[in-house]
């Protein structure tokens, strides 16, 4: 703007990164500033085009944007492009450093994604609020916590459900990874783009690899599997069509 030239998305990212690197170039080994990079690079590059495809011809219904139901069109077309675009290039990054990829991430982000702005311009009001007004302050962040209850209960019950995340260690569910992205590369290249057909097949190569790495295991004749019980891990063995759960504590 300061130079009379047209915005451009990508240039400021760069440029971002630039000064952050300038700063501390160490700051590229981060995992948080990788993460950050790429959720914004995916919401530049496909965020208004799967806006666009969601709204256009009324695929969620005729509406008008005026009305109740234009509005929550509205938004559930946003947070849905924005969590799409967003995962395309942070899934690599948390399948690589954590093991896991979410499945449940859109629901989730659909569920509390409108909260968190309120969330944190009220805890900026709150922080000024403190040092002037004790009482008030009180009575704010009162008001404030329940929202912030809400998030983490929402997150909560979502981790609970079946099928919310996936690990990657078993070689199945990298496999079924690898092959999202080259379904991916070959619906971008693609002249006539479908996306239900790319959905279908992301979703039902997930259940393939599901089955896959689920079934092997009953086949072998001994197996020991460790499990995260939250508080400490138990230890299962299967030998010869017995099993036995050591509790370690």
């Amino acid at each position: 703007t300061c130079l009379d030239r047209e915005a451009d998305p990508l240039t400021s990212l760069s440029a971002a990164c630039l000064c952050m690197l300038a700063v501390n170039p160490l700051v590229i080994e981060s995992v948080s500033f990788q993460l950050s990079v790429s959720c914004v690079l995916g919401i530049f590059l496909f965020a208004s085009p799967m806006y666009q495809w969601l709204i256009d011809k009324k695929r969620l219904g005729r509406w008008t944007g005026k009305n109740l139901r234009g509005k929550l069109v509205h938004y559930i077309a946003t947070g849905t492009s924005v969590s799409l675009s967003a995962s395309l290039f942070t899934v690599p990054l948390t399948a690589l450093y954590f093991g896991t990829v979410s499945l449940i991430g859109v629901v989730g982000n659909l569920l509390i994604l409108w909260l968190i702005s309120f969330i944190f311009y009220g805890g900026v009001l709150l922080c000024l609020a403190g040092a002037l007004w004790p009482w008030e302050a009180g009575v704010l962040g009162w008001t404030l916590a329940w929202p912030v209850r809400f998030v983490l209960g929402t997150a909560h019950l979502l981790a609970k459900l079946p099928l919310a995340a996936v690990y990657t260690t078993g070689e199945y569910i990298r496999l079924w990874l690898v092959a999202v992205y080259v379904l991916i590369g070959v619906f971008l290249l693609s002249k006539e783009k479908k996306p239900m057909v790319l959905a279908s097949c992301i979703a039902l190569s997930l259940v393939a690899a599901v089955l896959a790495q689920s079934v092997p295991p009953y086949f072998r004749e001994h197996q020991v599997t460790m499990v995260d019980v939250g508080q400490g891990q138990s230890i299962i063995l299967r030998s010869r069509g017995k099993v036995f759960v050591v509790d370690c504590g």
